[in-house]
């Protein structure tokens, strides 16, 4: 069950973003110049393939080759697009404070090529905390 969430200034709320998606099913309803705080446990681990790591992504050649969604971005770094547009990404990693850049919803997944989901596993839990 996907939710949208609204969060008014000092809230948060936590979402689970799962490897295999394209993009998250949870996303977040935000306008330009709020500011939020994404923050995912860096022990937490997700899985691509047989390589295990955090939201901060690894060094991968051949993904970097065949081309990740977010390029010069590690691959399974966590990351964000505004309204599942492919030219409005941006990354996250364990822990980064953005100021919104366009209105919609953002929704969130592992940077990875496009073609390889489906050898991912596991998922993170991001805390989202609208700070403005």
């Amino acid at each position: 069950m996907s939710m949208e969430h609204h969060i008014p200034i000092g809230q948060s709320v936590t979402i689970a973003v799962n490897a295999k998606d394209f993009y998250s099913s949870d996303t977040v309803i935000v306008s330009p110049l709020e500011v939020y705080e994404f923050s995912c446990n860096p022990e937490h681990k997700w899985t691509d393939w047989f390589i295990h790591s955090n939201a901060d992504g690894f060094t991968n050649i051949l993904a970097n080759i065949a081309g990740l969604r977010l390029r010069k971005v590690k691959c399974f770094t966590l990351c964000g697009s505004y309204n599942n547009n492919e030219e409005m990404l941006f990354p996250i990693g364990t822990y980064r404070k953005v100021t919104m850049q366009s209105s919609g919803n953002v929704s969130f997944f592992a940077n990875d090529t496009r073609r390889f989901y489906g050898n991912n596993k596991g998922f993170v839990n991001m805390l989202v905390k609208r700070i403005s």
